[in-house]
């Protein structure tokens, strides 16, 4: 590993460094039809006390919002849209709490006659002030000679890698991962750094996510288009249908025919 962080570091001279300071990070994506209810979401709505992941779908997303927001909501459905539109909006998070998430509104084309609504909730973190949280954040029991972080993400090309192979996977979701130690080094980074980076970053482990992400497109994919069980199954990185049916099951609480049927 030092061999590897060694080789890294004059790797690093080398680098064109990402002059970004600020960057827009995804918190919830909804799928909505034109009646406004919810047809899928994003695995990150658990993290949200508001929302019962078990009962989300089919309802209508106005049920989560706040009177004011469901008013602007309404309002913006009134008139014709240009996407993508920015609304911002108080997600009620219990009885008397709500939470303010910008959304930006996207149309979805699925099928040449079936449209759906994307509305992805973002927010704006500053990369900087976060790294600097990560290397600066010190115990005051803590002298200078002692380690202040367990963060393995000390620089921002550190983190600009990691989101790079977060991407990666994401456009090839139908394909198996290689080795971690191949994957990272195709990278430029290592696979220490690549395993803790990652669940630092997305609090997740590389395969947990690549399978999550699967059966989120796989669950989509039924839900709104006709392509076949076992031709979806192979669309997502699955080689055997029966290993895809299981895994969505356990997911899910249902096999990919009967969300299927629930359309």
């Amino acid at each position: 590993m030092m061999a590897e962080e060694l080789q890294e570091s004059y790797k690093s001279l080398y680098l064109i460094h990402n002059k970004q300071t600020h960057q827009y990070v995804t918190d919830l994506v909804f799928i909505l039809d034109f009646d406004s209810r919810i047809k899928h979401f994003s695995a990150s709505t658990q993290d949200y006390p508001g929302l019962n992941p078990a009962s989300m779908l089919g309802v209508p997303f106005t049920k989560y919002l706040d009177k004011k927001s469901k008013i602007s909501w309404k309002e913006l459905l009134v008139k014709p849209l240009e996407y993508p539109q920015q609304i911002n909006l108080q997600l009620k998070v219990h009885k008397k709490l709500s939470l303010p998430v910008t959304f930006f509104l996207n149309e979805l084309k699925l099928e040449a006659n079936q449209n759906y609504l994307m509305l992805t909730g973002v927010r704006l973190i500053n990369i900087l002030k976060q790294g600097e949280k990560r290397i600066g954040s010190a115990s005051p029991h803590l002298t200078t000679e002692e380690p202040q972080t367990k963060s393995v993400l000390k620089r921002e090309v550190d983190v600009r890698i990691i989101k790079e192979i977060h991407d990666h996977i994401l456009t090839h979701l139908d394909q198996s991962l290689i080795s971690l130690k191949d994957l990272a080094h195709n990278f430029g980074t290592n696979e220490y750094k690549l395993k803790k980076g990652f669940k630092e970053l997305y609090g997740t482990t590389v395969y947990r996510f690549q399978m999550e992400e699967r059966l989120k497109k796989a669950a989509l994919l039924l839900e709104s288009t006709k392509i076949q069980v076992k031709v979806i199954s192979k669309l997502v990185g699955f080689t055997d249908v029966a290993h895809f049916s299981r895994s969505f099951k356990k997911k899910y609480g249902y096999s990919p025919s009967q969300l299927r049927k629930m359309r």
